[in-house]
């Protein structure tokens, strides 16, 4: 699409919110598919961010089938963007992405005590080997925002176990297929009714970076959209971010009752940074109505006197 940028108002400068959204937008929207897997397979050879790393556990040619595979799996099934054909995601985009957000933790001068106390490395497998299950025709990725959801998940998640030990089985490599089939399983053991009562804080943790992910990409499609002058988005976005924060919001609460101290403190503002996309985004009543339940658990766990609002500070990578 060819714009008549004569015609256009001068703009102010975008601010960051926006140069990422709209950065995404053009990649999503112009990228071909064939390309695309080329392009994030080509990061392995590229020391900068790579996906794959020998500290994963698994070698790297195992790592490359595997990735081929999480390639050819569509994200939101169900969901409105699925029927918008300018979309493209996968679940090897997504891993890749859940990495970026892991790398987040583990450098910035603000989580330096959530670092101590969770077992990073193995949340880096686990975000890697998380989405096993979804790889075949038979079982996809479900989105939240379906209105089956709940009648479909349970179906899924059987299928899903299946599918995963079936997948990793295929692993060569002894020790890199025991490996990821511990970090799967103990992966799954964390998710759905058994999350409140989990005691596996790397396990909670990918489960709070898995929503979180799928969360920030739907807030800056849909922004992007906006932008691009869209007069109508595909879905009530409104709805979706009011449903969808609640599953992004479960497994940082339960975070928050694993840990104490400058840990615990350090993941409630990360927690609420992260929501700082809604009110960016143009839902500020969704962001204030998040930090508020982040900041009552803490209240009710006593790391934060009754009334006392949570200080936060804007994520800086060092």
């Amino acid at each position: 699409m060819v714009e008549n940028h004569a015609s256009q108002p001068e703009r102010s400068k975008p601010s960051e919110f926006k140069r990422d959204a709209l950065r995404l937008a053009r990649k999503v929207l112009t990228t071909k598919s064939d390309h695309s897997l080329a392009q994030e397979l080509g990061i392995i050879e590229n020391p900068y961010r790579p996906l794959w790393t020998p500290t994963l556990g698994i070698p790297k040619q195992d790592a490359l089938r595997y990735m081929m595979a999480l390639a050819n799996v569509p994200r939101a099934i169900g969901h409105p963007y699925e029927r918008d054909p300018t979309f493209k995601d996968n679940d090897l985009f997504h891993a890749r992405r859940m990495k970026d957000l892991l790398d987040l933790v583990g450098k910035s001068t603000h989580t330096r005590n959530l670092q101590g106390a969770i077992y990073l490395p193995k949340c880096y497998r686990q975000s890697f080997v998380h989405d096993g299950g979804e790889i075949g025709w038979k079982v996809k990725d479900l989105s939240h925002a379906n209105p089956r959801y709940d009648e479909l998940k349970p179906r899924y998640e059987r299928k899903e176990r299946q599918v995963a030990h079936k997948v990793l089985g295929q692993i060569n490599d002894p020790l890199g297929r025991k490996v990821m089939t511990e970090a799967y399983d103990a992966y799954d053991a964390a998710t759905g009714k058994n999350l409140a009562i989990s005691t596996d804080k790397e396990s909670v943790f990918t489960i709070y970076i898995d929503k979180l992910d799928g969360n920030n990409m739907a807030v800056y499609q849909n922004y992007a959209w906006r932008e691009m002058g869209f007069t109508e988005s595909p879905s009530d976005m409104k709805e979706l971010a009011d449903n969808s924060v609640y599953y992004e919001l479960k497994p940082a609460l339960r975070m928050l009752e694993l840990l104490n101290g400058a840990p615990q403190m350090e993941m409630a503002q990360f927690a609420v940074r992260n929501l700082k996309k809604y009110d960016k985004g143009g839902y500020p009543d969704i962001y204030q109505t998040g930090k508020t339940v982040v900041e009552k658990k803490l209240h009710e766990l006593g790391a934060l006197s009754k009334d006392t609002p949570l200080a936060t500070r804007e994520e800086t990578a060092a």
